[in-house]
């Protein structure tokens, strides 16, 4: 406790000379710089992999050297990796500041890759995410300038081929070891503070996190707002591979006002006082944090950072589309009716891998001959009722979005029927009140929600009277939620 009593007014001596008006706008004036040179056509925004990348990451490495920040694990701060899903050779830029214990880790990270040119137009990505890599770089200075001596090594991480998947996130992440990562803090897009607010994210994953942000919010004059999770199911950021290994992560943005991912996301629509204002905020803010001894990961994380290892789930669905009857032994194809299902779903993952288990209601219609025994005879609408279960095996990748191949068998049993609309019961229509047969089916689920489409195919005949075999086709859109 003395300790942190010391180290906050040795802080706060420092903030004192450091965080007057002229030093923010002497930190504007370098944030400004950074950005205008990001956003150059020279650099032709930035795009993962091209040479307006590679310049990119060189002046950052520059700029990381010029401060005096140590190399991380390699003689110079470039993390190569490749991705088995992208051609080409990326590059992280890792530099840190030993702590006491120089094997816990706070990663402060910003992604610096763009878009590139699109139609011969570039996309200079001012605020997404040039924004970040600046005030990136503006807090590794300060760290620099207070001589602060952390309790755990800080690492200053720009991130490559965050745009095409988070994979230099991902790369980094799964170099540290388990548990070593105290607090990973994240800013994307913080170019646009104006008379806004900072948002933060995730101070749920971290005992103490509400507190402290407010607490250093207050004494900088930022508005923020905060969320216990990252709730945004179709953005990610690069806190997610850290978030996914058990790591306690805060998401710093201005929001998605800017023109990002367009043309006009430019350089002189950026606030550079608001983001030197973020800077010492993120400075004071990843001391607090230094020296807390009650800021340890709470255990839990947002729904959309879920490893899917080892995860059992239950959620609710509904799908919708078509059914038609089939004759194997004929040319003949029936027509196509409306099909739909309300149920629950439970799935058990572990890595790639799944156990897909379901429960729904399900109304069928198709057209179907008044005579099963003639089938060019004239026809009439059957409408049935029934319980479907599905068991099926899934393949799934893992990333950004997880996208998956569904492939097993099905069960029906028919409790209800109607002809032309005239209730009956299935037995009076010679119906197979037990039906099943095989299914497969695609997918992609983002955090809890997924969406999937399935074909089903009958192997046993809707009738149990003689031939024709009548088989029933299903093709379902399936939307739902895992909790």
């Amino acid at each position: 406790m003395k300790r942190f009593w010391l180290t906050l007014a040795t802080l706060l001596v420092s903030l004192m000379c450091l965080y007057g008006t002229p030093r923010r706008a002497q930190t504007a004036a370098k944030i400004k710089a950074h950005i205008e040179y990001l956003t150059s056509s020279e650099l032709a925004g930035r795009k993962a992999g091209s040479e307006g990348g590679y310049a990119a990451g060189d002046y950052i490495r520059s700029e990381f050297g010029s401060l005096g920040l140590k190399t991380f694990e390699r003689a110079d701060y470039y993390h190569n990796f490749t991705t088995s899903l992208e051609d080409g050779v990326f590059r992280n830029v890792v530099g840190r500041i030993d702590g006491i214990d120089r094997n816990s880790y706070i990663v402060i990270g910003a992604h610096y890759d763009h878009l590139g040119t699109k139609r011969g137009e570039i996309y200079p990505g001012a605020d997404d995410n040039a924004s970040g890599t600046a005030a990136l770089i503006e807090v590794a200075r300060l760290f620099t300038q207070m001589n602060y001596k952390p309790t755990h090594t800080l690492l200053f991480a720009a991130f490559d081929a965050e745009e095409i998947g988070l994979y230099g996130s991902k790369d980094l992440a799964e170099r540290l070891p388990e548990g070593s990562v105290k607090v990973m803090i994240n800013m994307d897009m913080v170019g646009w503070l104006g008379e806004g607010a900072l948002q933060i994210e995730g101070v749920g994953t971290l005992n103490g996190a509400e507190e402290i942000v407010g607490r250093v919010a207050t004494k900088n004059e930022l508005p923020v707002k905060t969320k216990p999770y990252e709730r945004k199911l179709l953005l990610a950021t690069d806190t997610e591979p850290f978030a996914k290994r058990g790591c306690p992560t805060l998401a710093l943005t201005t929001g998605t006002d800017s023109p990002y991912h367009k043309p006009e996301d430019t350089a002189e629509k950026i606030d550079y006082d608001g983001i030197a204002k973020i800077v010492d905020f993120v400075g004071e803010l990843t001391v607090a944090i230094d020296t807390s001894k009650e800021a340890t990961a709470s255990g839990k994380v947002a729904k959309k950072h879920h490893s899917g290892n080892n995860n059992l789930e239950w959620g609710l669905s509904y799908a919708f589309g078509n059914n038609y009857h089939h004759y194997p032994d004929s040319a003949i194809r029936g027509r196509e009716a409306g099909a739909w299902n309300v149920g629950l779903k439970v799935q058990y993952t572990h890595k790639h891998f799944g156990l897909r288990v379901g429960a729904t209601y399900e109304s069928r219609k198709a057209l179907t001959p008044a005579d099963p025994a003639d089938p060019y005879g004239k026809a009439q609408r059957l409408g049935t009722q029934g319980v479907t279960i599905p068991v099926e095996l899934m393949l799934k990748t893992s990333g950004r979005s997880s996208a998956y191949l569904l492939a097993g068998g099905y069960w029906s049993h028919t409790f209800g029927a109607k002809v032309n609309k005239l209730s009956c019961q299935p037995q009076t229509l010679g119906l197979n009140t037990n039906e099943w047969g095989w299914s497969w089916g695609l997918g992609v689920q983002l955090g809890g929600l997924f969406f999937e489409a399935t074909n089903r195919y009958a192997l046993s005949s809707l009738y149990t009277t003689t031939p024709p075999r009548i088989l029933n086709r299903t093709t379902l859109c399936t939307m739902g939620w895992f909790f």
